[in-house]
């Protein structure tokens, strides 16, 4: 097992080299060392220090045993969290647009803005199970959508918003990205923070300027269907974005920053409570 591990670590990093015949080589060593399972196994043990950054790029980049072996690890990894992921469409469309994510509390989903309030939404969960509920609340400006359960969902915890000064939402963070993709299937992307100072760029139809950067950040994380609405989580599990846009090379995400989701949710949660609540944080306020 010790020759195993030691072999997949000599040749794991050569997989993602540019050069055809480094990877043709390093394919031949592993294949001729170690079977697709025990690789499986022995990159789920960390016996390999390999980074989830690495094996993201593996799964995007191969169409292979080993590239579905390191997808399968990293689902496994986040399937903990897969309960609180769902599938999000506009009732009228038929098909999955977007991925939601419950926040806050176990009856408030965050989503793209697929759809305005008037719009009927369809909410599927990670059993296949459709569940009711309607949109309250979309910002245009963030491309954020909030909707309310008609019941608590149970047995899945809502994901809480990472605080601004938490180290983990720094620039060169390693994040991960939850999605259901066409197909019903649940797919952890893992990527980096790469930027927070955006300046000179359009998103959501806001452009920097005098007032400073957009209350975006930039994110290393591959764009493809399904993928908006997206929460990403740092490494405490923590949502610091949510994909709503991206490059047309499908290389590079944009979400709104922790303070602008922070800001979206606490407004959602107002319009959700109870009439009861509601006039007590009124009163509060005042």
């Amino acid at each position: 097992r010790f020759r195993e591990a030691e072999a997949v670590s000599l040749y794991f990093d050569h997989l993602l080299s540019p050069d055809e015949r480094a990877r043709d080589m390093a394919l031949f060593a592993l294949s001729n060392l170690v079977d697709t399972e025990t690789l499986a196994a022995l990159l789920a043990g960390g016996d390999t220090f390999l980074s989830r950054v690495s094996l993201s790029k593996l799964a995007s980049q191969r169409d292979d045993a080993i590239g579905r072996a390191a997808q399968k690890i990293l689902n496994s990894d986040s399937s903990a969290l897969r309960p609180s992921v769902f599938q999000v469409s506009r009732a009228d469309m038929g098909r999955a647009q977007a991925t939601g994510f419950l926040c806050a509390q176990p009856d408030l989903v965050v989503t793209y803005a697929i759809a305005d309030p008037k719009a009927a939404v369809s909410v599927i969960d990670a059993d296949g199970e459709h569940l009711s509920g309607k949109a309250i609340l979309v910002d245009r400006r963030t491309g954020l959508l909030a909707i309310q359960l008609d019941q608590p969902l149970k047995g899945a915890h809502p994901l809480l918003i990472s605080d601004r000064f938490n180290l983990e939402s720094e620039p060169g963070t390693t994040v991960s990205a939850l999605t259901w993709v066409p197909g019903s299937t649940f797919r952890a992307r893992t990527g980096v923070l790469s930027r927070t100072d955006l300046r000179g760029l359009t998103i959501m139809g806001l452009t920097s300027g005098g007032d400073g950067p957009l209350p975006f950040n930039e994110f290393r994380i591959p764009v493809e269907p399904g993928v908006a609405g997206a929460p990403i989580l740092n490494r405490s599990d923590e949502v610091c974005g949510v994909v709503v846009a991206g490059t047309q090379d499908g290389s590079i995400s944009y979400s709104p920053n922790p303070e602008a989701i922070a800001g979206f949710v606490n407004h959602a949660l107002e319009m959700c409570a109870p009439a009861s609540r509601r006039r007590s944080h009124q009163r509060t306020r005042q």
